[in-house]
Order: C-alpha cells, then sequence, then structure tokens
C-alpha cells in the first residue's frame, strides 16, 4: 500500500480538507446512508473522525476507526466526546483484524485510491471479507477521474486554505500511463506530506468484488444519491457480502 505519511498534515487535516467540493458532501452522506442501520460499523481511514464520531454517538452502534497514521489516531482522540462509542486501531488496511466482525465496513474520501495495484487492492477486499459478517455492507466512493480537469491543473499550485498567517496547498503531477497522480501539500511554502494515489477504473472494481464473495446492492454517482451514469462525477458502491469466507 502507498506508505502515505499523513504525520505533517495531522494537525491541519481539516482546514486543508475544506478545499476539497467533497469535503462536506462526502461526510453528509456516511452519516445520513448509516443513520438507518445498527451494530458494529468500521472506518478505514477514520482520520480525525469527523465521520466516525458523530455516527458513534447512533444509538446502539459501536466503531472501529481504522487508521495507518498515529498522528492522525491522535487528533481523533482529541476530538471524540465521552458519548461517542469509538476505538481506534492503527492498521493496514489489506491486513488488519476487527475484534469482533462488522455489521458495516465503510471506506469514506476515495481512500480506496492509496490502493497502488491490482493486488493491493484485493487484498484489501479480502481483509474486508474476513472481517465483514455474511450478508453485511461494504461502502465506498471514489471520484470518475476527469482527464481534463487533471491536465488543467498539473503541477501547479493549488490553493486549500487561506487565513492570516497559514497558507495550504496541493502541487500534483499526473502520470497518465499509470493512473497515478503524485501529490505534495505544503504549509506556508514548506513540504509538509507526499503520497502517491491511484485512480482505479469502474471495471477494476467490478473485475475485483465477485471474488470476495460481493454483490453490487447499489451503485451512486453523487453524495446526494442519484444513481450512477456516464455523467457522474463519483461513484458510491454499496456492496453486500453475500458468499462465504472462501479460505
Amino acid at each position: 500500500m502507498n506508505t502515505c505519511d499523513y504525520s505533517g498534515i495531522a494537525g491541519y487535516y481539516e482546514k486543508w480538507c475544506m478545499g476539497d467540493p467533497s469535503y462536506l458532501p462526502s461526510a453528509m452522506f456516511y452519516r445520513r446512508y448509516l443513520s438507518q442501520y445498527t451494530g458494529i460499523f468500521a472506518e478505514l481511514g477514520v482520520g480525525t473522525g469527523r465521520i466516525a464520531i458523530p455516527i458513534s454517538k447512533q444509538e446502539n452502534v459501536k466503531v472501529y476507526g481504522i487508521d495507518t497514521c498515529e498522528e492522525m489516531l491522535e487528533e481523533c482522540e482529541k476530538r471524540r466526546t465521552y458519548d461517542a462509542c469509538l476505538t481506534l486501531l492503527c492498521a493496514d488496511f489489506r491486513d488488519f483484524r476487527l475484534p469482533q466482525r462488522a455489521d458495516i465496513i465503510y471506506m469514506p474520501f476515495r481512500t480506496i485510491g492509496y490502493m497502488m495495484t491490482r493486488e493491493e487492492l484485493e487484498c484489501c477486499f479480502s481483509c474486508i471479507q474476513r472481517n465483514l459478517k455474511e450478508g453485511g455492507l461494504f461502502l465506498f466512493d471514489h471520484y470518475m477521474f476527469s482527464r481534463t480537469w487533471a491536465y488543467a491543473h498539473n503541477d501547479i499550485e493549488i490553493p486549500m486554505y487561506e487565513e492570516s498567517g497559514l497558507k495550504i496547498t496541493d502541487r500534483y503531477q499526473y502520470d497518465f500511463s499509470n493512473n497515478i497522480m503524485h501529490c505534495r501539500i505544503c504549509v506556508n511554502g514548506d513540504t509538509v506530506t507526499k503520497f502517491d494515489f491511484r485512480w482505479i477504473d469502474m471495471d477494476e472494481i467490478k473485475d475485483v468484488y465477485p471474488k470476495y464473495g460481493f454483490c453490487c446492492e447499489e451503485l451512486m454517482g453523487s453524495f446526494s444519491g442519484s444513481i450512477w451514469t456516464p455523467e457522474s462525477s463519483d461513484q458510491i458502491w454499496v456492496l453486500r457480502r453475500t458468499g462465504s469466507d472462501g479460505f
């Protein structure tokens, strides 16, 4: 998996994310969608807990928040409140183990793009299958890649957040032949985080999930819940685990 070190941006993470148009819509979607369920949930890429903490306050819900970055988990711990039924785990998405199988596992905010190869994507699906109850749901989202937008924003400074004494910017360098973007985050001109990210074609996802006992229950094209069409800007998957463990 991409060894993305978010330690340098952890303290600025919420401000940085505000520059992303999906910041609020994605959070509101998961909170709204999951409010109709109860049981054991697990969030992959819990970050600062902006989604997991409100969900963990729902009645009859327990959330396991998983992240690879200890500094992000520390930020989440600072934000949690006494009524949040939330347990934090530092683990790799390809090889984690929950104390108990989950009813729902979700991976918000395009986190699946950190699976840099087909092999890593399959390892992730395999691990999710092992940690999810039969009949359980796996939710995740990814964007629909816009080559036009990427060409227009390739290797230029993109403002993400600015206030007195603080400026956060992104810079993306695209490797179009390998579906990879090299990302650099700067705070007041200094690079604090660098990572690679992959845009994953829908055909690859469709090829992988049946191998691990999932069927597609719903495919949405926006965080408002609209049905996916070729003109959609996002892909939001709701998969159900129907098969046996296969091990």
